[in-house]
């Protein structure tokens, strides 16, 4: 950070012609963003778009205007590079702009094509089970649990996302069963106290979840 303070005051300092370099355009929207000065970081990542239309830009572009509450604008710029893209975290990032925009079914569609392109990458599995749970679509979120653990078989997240669902469908035992699982698999990851909680609040016990 005191590196990117020192930078914008000599970018800020120098004539407007020193931004005709893309590099250096990157760097100060970069720097701009890691201080907190987001809109002054998505003026210069479009200014940027306009000079140097590469995936890169767009996907940071993308970001920043998702941080935004912009998700139909990241939705458009993420879209035409989408097609033929094999980026599993471009796809992730444009799934969260499509859904935020409720856009679901494409969100869908797109968690689904990332898992197709990175079937051993956990993040994928999770956000469309995630995503499953809020629409309180509990078959076909199980269905990518057990999809994913069928890859993942050590992922202490799946499991316990397993346990997630197994509870909100009233499967007390067996979402008791995926917590412990998650537990020994992660010991730091306190999946056992958590988990034993989502169950007690899906048993309508939420004083016992709260202790």
């Amino acid at each position: 950070k005191p590196n990117c303070e020192r930078g914008v005051r000599h970018v800020e300092a120098a004539p407007a012609e020193a931004l005709a370099n893309p590099l250096l355009r990157w760097q100060y929207a970069g720097c701009l963003h890691r201080l907190n000065r987001a809109s002054d970081a998505i003026l210069q990542f479009r200014e940027l778009l306009k000079s140097a239309d590469r995936p890169a830009v767009r996907f940071n572009l993308a970001l920043l205007e998702l941080e935004a509450g912009r998700a139909t604008e990241a939705v458009s710029l993420l879209e035409p590079i989408a097609g033929g893209a094999a980026d599993g975290d471009l796809l992730s990032l444009l799934a969260a702009a499509q859904e935020s925009a409720r856009q679901t079914p494409k969100a869908i569609a797109t968690l689904q094509r990332a898992i197709e392109i990175e079937p051993k990458r956990e993040r994928h599995y999770l956000e469309l089970a995630a995503l499953a749970l809020n629409h309180n679509s509990l078959p076909v979120g199980q269905e990518v649990v057990e999809a994913g653990l069928r890859n993942l078989p050590q992922s202490a997240r799946l499991h316990a996302m397993r346990g997630i669902f197994e509870a909100r469908a009233g499967q007390t035992a067996n979402a008791e069963q995926a917590f412990s699982r998650a537990s020994k698999l992660d010991p730091s990851g306190d999946f056992g106290p958590v988990g034993l909680a989502v169950t007690l609040l899906e048993s309508n016990a939420p004083t016992e979840a709260a202790r």
